[in-house]
């Protein structure tokens, strides 16, 4: 047993410095505008402040509670990872059906307790959702399939 708890202390730092990164971010690089008339600054300019916020509330009160110091999966982080990578890389020559797919396998890769029924039911749901509603109801100009020549 730790005398803090450190995961919700450390979950709590890393959204305050993406809050506040965020915030900085576009204070410096948009106009805010005025209450009345925003600029293009000043929502992602809230949205970091509230992101700041909510990283004290996380952080500040596990700062006085305790809890056990929790353990990284370093596994799992590196297969996760290699899948977005994957992703990135797969989506431009092959469409974002293979890509998806390749992140989906990934995540399922990460996780010891999902059978091949399973992963390959959630390949086709993830598949299916992600050309139905980018493309089809958002209207999203990409290709399902697409082969290099």
């Amino acid at each position: 047993m730790q005398s803090r708890d450190y995961r919700d202390v450390m979950s709590g730092a890393a959204l305050l410095v993406l809050g506040c990164a965020i915030t900085i971010y576009s204070l410096f690089t948009y106009p805010i505008g005025s209450i009345t008339r925003m600029g293009p600054g000043m929502f992602p300019a809230v949205l970091g402040g509230i992101l700041g916020v909510l990283g004290c509330v996380i952080g500040i009160p596990a700062w006085f509670r305790s809890g056990e110091m929790p353990e990284i999966a370093l596994r799992q982080l590196v297969i996760v990872l290699l899948s977005i990578g994957a992703f990135t890389i797969l989506l431009e020559p092959f469409g974002v059906v293979p890509a998806v797919t390749a992140l989906t396998v990934g995540a399922v890769l990460a996780d010891d307790e999902v059978s091949v029924k399973g992963a390959l039911i959630l390949v086709a749901i993830m598949a299916l959702t992600t050309v139905l509603l980018f493309q089809k109801l958002l209207g999203v100009p990409f290709q399902a399939f697409r082969w290099p020549l």
